[in-house]
């Protein structure tokens, strides 16, 4: 099994929740994080979340940040609410505006690469193992480029002669380039 979850958070505001019929609450969500935390450690989890939902409040989409800003994803999928046929909340009234959507959206979106950069940056140093899927031939430096997933989800890319593709290898991650949001690594 892969050190990946992901675990769809929706909402930090139980008000939303309830709305959206989850089952759970941002307090059992929290615990929830907290016990994979605990059992696997250096795990990549990422998320679900819904901005804009009918309703949501300011205070709504502060409590949505605090949560993403205490868990520290590594990587949100943040989608701005539509409504969608068969669902309650197409019914809804209490729609919020566009530009307030698109503002949460990318605040929450600044906040996600924070972390999504920060966690590749402490798995530099690193041994890994990579299921790698393709190549990026550069024609110009007769280079074959390669590019896979680490188990916890972290795309690296490698130099190699050998095709690689659809092997799993054993790496060292050696780099991470905050410009290009990449990850090198070196074949164990």
């Amino acid at each position: 099994m892969c050190p990946h979850f992901h675990i769809p958070l929706q909402s930090g505001s139980n008000t939303i929740l309830k709305s959206m019929r989850r089952r759970y609450t941002s307090e059992e969500y929290i615990e929830a994080i907290e016990k994979v935390r605990a059992m696997v450690p250096n795990a990549a989890i990422t998320t679900d979340v819904i901005v804009g939902y009918p309703s949501e409040t300011d205070q709504d989409f502060r409590l949505t940040m605090e949560i993403c800003d205490s868990v520290r994803f590594t990587d949100v999928h943040v989608f701005r609410y539509s409504p969608r046929p068969g669902t309650t909340a197409r019914y809804y009234d209490d729609s919020v505006a566009s530009h307030i959507k698109s503002e949460r959206s990318r605040k929450l979106i600044d906040l996600s690469r924070k972390y999504s950069c920060e966690f590749r940056r402490e798995n530099v140093g690193k041994e890994a193992k990579v299921l790698w899927e393709k190549t990026n031939s550069s024609i110009l430096e007769q280079k074959k480029i390669f590019s896979g997933l680490t188990e916890n989800y972290l795309r690296v890319y490698c130099e190699s002669q050998a095709d690689l593709t659809g092997s799993i290898t054993s790496v060292l991650i050696k780099q991470y380039d905050d410009c290009s949001n990449t990850l090198t690594v070196d074949i164990a």
